[in-house]
């Protein structure tokens, strides 16, 4: 608080004129107009903080992800806000407003909040956020109530001397992969940018999921612009089943239940039947800390297709919603659909296992049974030499 104070309320720094500062993290390189520089420690990859020589404070930094810059975001973001200034002592820290708009070139969140400093003097915050290459920019520029028309020049012009190396990335809508599948993302959902999958790794490798790469996975997210986002995994496995369809899915469910769910300390409720394409799968709902998830499994042609979708703070309604479409919008692209391939062996334990009343098995019984009578007659009909031979002994020996 005392460096936030003396801040303010002097002028001691040597100004430099339009300095540049090259900020790998954020992507860009922050240059400082004339009458701005930067404070002591204040410059790295990730974060930027300077005075101005009219005692105002700048401060840029980043968060994860590429939201929609909309209402909704706005709202998060005039919360989040709120929560940095009261963490670094403010108090009666308001929103006043916080929507979209533009500035300097950039379509960006506009927000401002009033605060006061120990209860004596009022101030004022103007932050801009706006997107860059798969995560949002931040700045904000704060200062004593009375200087209002210079925070807001202040921010601007910061903003407009930002020289950043990309602006928002495209929204990447369907999404496909090399293991053999692929799905369309429900609305609201899109592939991640580069930068968002490295965070999205941290959140699927509790999952056993760290790498993600794309011949094996196929990734989607709905960012949030405070909160983890939603997130969407679908992964090959070599795991066989063999068929699942109305007759065997209760005992392979049970099976996979087992092999999946079977150490956790939590059981895990029986699966149910979904559409995964044009096949039968299992949907379970693991109840795991710290979100809402649902698993699926379905049987392809390189084994089984696992999908994951899951969220912090998103609602069973919601959550069902989006599995639903996920799975039905599925398409394998593998030979003959990507069917499994099944042996002899498996069409025999399969209509053994769970069909054993079946019309193959019991004419496969009965013509079992034909042979094995025509061959008994067959034996009882011819009788062997050696029983010929003593015969013949024993009319002679009378």
């Amino acid at each position: 608080m005392s460096v936030l104070l003396s801040l303010l309320f002097t002028s001691s720094i040597t100004f430099a004129q339009d300095a540049e500062y090259r900020m790998n993290d954020v992507g860009g390189t922050v240059v400082l107009p004339s009458g701005w520089e930067v404070m002591e420690q204040g410059w790295s990859d990730w974060m930027f903080k300077a005075t101005s020589r009219d005692n105002l404070m700048m401060k840029l930094w980043l968060t994860p992800y590429q939201p929609e810059l909309n209402q909704a975001s706005a709202e998060a973001w005039g919360e989040m806000y709120t929560r940095h200034l009261e963490a670094e002592g403010l108090k009666e820290v308001s929103v006043v407003f916080s929507k979209v708009g533009e500035l300097a070139g950039h379509q960006v969140v506009l927000t401002r909040l009033d605060f006061s400093l120990r209860g004596e003097q009022d101030m004022v915050a103007h932050i801009a956020a706006f997107n860059s290459a798969g995560q949002t920019v931040h700045v904000r520029v704060l200062g004593l109530e009375r200087k209002l028309s210079r925070i807001e020049a202040g921010l601007e012009s910061i903003v407009s001397h930002l020289q950043m190396d990309s602006g928002p990335l495209a929204a990447q809508a369907a999404v496909s992969t090399e293991a053999g599948f692929s799905v369309q993302l429900p609305e609201g959902w899109r592939a991640p940018h580069p930068k968002e999958l490295v965070e999205v790794r941290k959140l699927t490798g509790p999952l056993g999921q760290e790498e993600l790469t794309p011949e094996t996975c196929l990734v989607g997210l709905r960012p949030h612009a405070d909160a983890d986002p939603d997130v969407l995994f679908a992964c090959g496995t070599r795991m066989q089943v063999g068929r699942i369809d109305e007759y065997s899915f209760s005992g392979v469910e049970e099976d996979v239940r087992d092999r999946f769910f079977g150490s956790s300390q939590t059981p895990v409720e029986k699966g149910v039947s979904i559409n995964v394409g044009d096949r039968m799968g299992v949907l379970y709902r693991p109840p795991i800390a710290g979100g809402n998830y649902r698993m699926s499994l379905a049987p392809y042609d390189q084994g089984m297709m696992m999908t994951w979708v899951f969220g912090a703070n998103i609602t069973d309604e919601i959550l069902d919603k989006d599995v639903s479409a996920v799975l039905a919008s599925t398409q394998f692209t593998g030979p003959d659909g990507g069917h499994p391939t099944m042996a002899a062996t498996d069409w025999v334990a399969y209509y053994l296992s769970y069909r054993p009343f079946s019309a193959p098995v019991i004419f496969s019984a009965l013509g079992l049974a034909g042979l094995i009578g025509l061959a008994v007659g067959y034996i009882r009909r011819r009788r062997p030499s050696y029983l010929l031979d003593d015969l013949a002994t024993e009319e002679c020996s009378v």
